[in-house]
């Protein structure tokens, strides 16, 4: 854990509670929505615009600019999302932020009151991964 993350998830720890560790999901969950997005949103666009097909090229500049700064966004919006979606672990309990863009939801657990934990996997290599 570094010096950023112990400052930034400081605002959700209690006032008798010391930071242990933040936990994110795993970096390939968001490599994957960033090809994916790259992938569908900009590939096949581009391709599609130069080979005119729907003549495309036709379109506005200004409309082609404010389509590029959507896909940014969405991009930019999954890094946050990813990044703030984080399980904190504390020396009392666990603290599950679920992020989002106008709301977030904290939920904080004491070790205490944990009776146990599941793991559900949907294919084999989510096992795996």
């Amino acid at each position: 854990m570094n010096t950023f993350e112990q400052h930034f998830f400081a605002r959700y720890i209690r006032d008798n509670e010391k930071l242990i560790n933040v936990f994110h999901k795993h970096y390939i969950l968001i490599i994957e929505d960033i090809i994916v997005w790259l992938f569908f949103g900009l590939t096949i666009p581009t391709f599609l615009y130069y080979s005119n097909s729907f003549e495309l090229q036709m379109l506005q500049l200004q409309y082609i600019w404010g389509y590029l700064f959507l896909i940014y966004g969405i991009i930019i919006y999954k890094l946050f999302d990813w990044y703030n979606d984080v399980w904190i672990a504390t020396d009392v309990g666990l603290i599950d932020i679920d992020w989002g863009l106008f709301s977030e939801n904290v939920v904080y657990v004491e070790y205490e009151k944990i009776e146990g934990i599941e793991l559900r996997t949907r294919t084999f290599f989510d096992a795996i991964l």
